[in-house]
């Protein structure tokens, strides 16, 4: 059975656990700006293939609520399949994958229930477990009450820290007046003070007293945050880092696909909202292609509005047989990663040129770069359909950046 939190069974926990992109690293602060809650971290670990069998087995362990021997068993195979010669002893090692992986899982999770019920519970209560391990400065902050929308939530969201279990509980002012709490009159001061690696002499610049450097934010207000801001985080990364991360293939990409086919049925379904869904993100090759054209994207996020799906299937597309096949859109994610060809045109967009061929014509997706709207800047995919293969090799109107028409 799935473990729960709060009584709330761990849904919202594991769709983040599985939903994290993996990125490379040698050291545990190589990339301490990308946020914990969409992107999956081990120190050291440097291959893909290994972090997507580790992110697999911490989401399986919360999945099946297994313990952290259970995860060990786990753990073990996996070290052993990848020959991966990790830092500190096994015990010491284990517990910090699996236990800071799972918090901060549990509340990104735990924030997506607290925000579909703010109205009825308006307020946030932390609570740490209450005994002789827990930090003094976690100890002070235990029954604070603040507002769900109150700023300090922003930095003082736990986890707070490596190995903290301090948590959340949501209240309104009936259950308050029950735990014989009121709301406090103003939060807590941040007292920050600078960071610094005492080894490197690196500065991490200011943190709040009583959090470790790299977790003072919201781990749920990462995850829900739109991606292009994750988008933006990529393209400040190392290229062959990049490029490893926006080349795989792991569970993260199914759960973007299957979270993009529920998105993409109700927008072909129903009356247009507004809405905005990630479809994948910019090709390596890609984006060195534009690079060599002194083209640089500020976010590497592929994003769809609903209102632009519908677009799509429009009757006057469908009349002459221009349109792409509903199965084929609702799949995006996929078309784009297996494009046969990526095209730039003559008003600067790109042309992401699909497999799929029905006699002279094939199939076309057109993406702005940094598109703004609703204040959020992605590569905005505008317009799709059926084309003449021969129309895309018109060197006037078109340039290949990558793979054959």
């Amino acid at each position: 059975m799935p473990v729960e939190i709060g009584n709330v069974p761990a849904v919202d926990a594991i769709a983040n656990l599985r939903s994290k992109l993996a990125i490379p690293t040698t050291a545990w602060d190589d990339h301490l700006a990308l946020p914990r809650a969409k992107a999956f971290v081990v120190a050291g670990a440097t291959k893909v293939a290994l972090l997507n069998d580790l992110q697999e087995d911490i989401a399986s362990a919360l999945e099946q609520g297994e313990s952290i021997s259970q995860f060990r068993k786990r753990f073990d195979q996996t070290v052993q399949k990848h020959g991966w010669t990790y830092n500190g002893k096994r015990g010491w090692r284990t517990r910090v994958i699996y236990d800071n992986n799972l918090r901060s899982a549990q509340m990104a999770g735990r924030w997506a229930q607290i925000q579909r019920v703010k109205k009825q519970r308006p307020y946030l209560v932390y609570k740490t477990v209450g005994d002789t391990r827990v930090r003094d400065q976690h100890r002070e902050w235990h029954d604070i009450v603040l507002p769900v929308d109150d700023p300090w939530w922003d930095t003082h969201y736990p986890p707070n820290g490596w190995g903290c279990r301090c948590y959340i509980t949501s209240a309104n002012d009936r259950l308050l007046e029950r735990m014989g709490l009121e709301p406090n009159k103003r939060a807590p001061d941040l007292n920050k003070t600078e960071r610094i690696n005492p080894t490197t002499g690196e500065v991490y610049g200011d943190v709040p007293q009583g959090i470790d450097v790299g977790w003072d934010n919201n781990v749920g207000k990462q995850w829900l945050a739109p991606d292009a801001a994750f988008g933006e985080q990529l393209m400040q990364l190392p290229r062959d880092v990049r490029r490893a991360a926006t080349a795989n293939d792991g569970k993260q990409f199914e759960q973007l696909r299957g979270s993009f086919s529920v998105f993409a049925k109700r927008a072909l379904d129903e009356r247009s909202q507004n809405k905005m869904h990630s479809v994948g993100w910019l090709q390596d090759q890609v984006i060195e292609a534009l690079a060599k054209r002194d083209i640089v994207p500020k976010t590497a996020t592929i994003m769809v509005s609903d209102a632009r799906l519908k677009r799509m299937r429009r009757d006057k597309k469908q009349q002459k047989d221009i349109d792409l096949p509903t199965a084929l859109l609702q799949n995006m994610p996929e078309e784009l990663k297996r494009a046969r060809a990526v095209l730039i045109d003559k008003k600067g967009a790109l042309v992401y040129v699909l497999r799929d061929e029905w006699g002279s014509k094939t199939g076309k997706l057109v993406l702005a770069i940094d598109f703004i709207q609703a204040k959020e800047t992605a590569n905005s995919i505008r317009s799709g359909g059926k084309v003449e293969i021969g129309a895309l090799r018109d060197k006037k109107q078109y340039e290949l950046l990558t793979g054959k028409i």
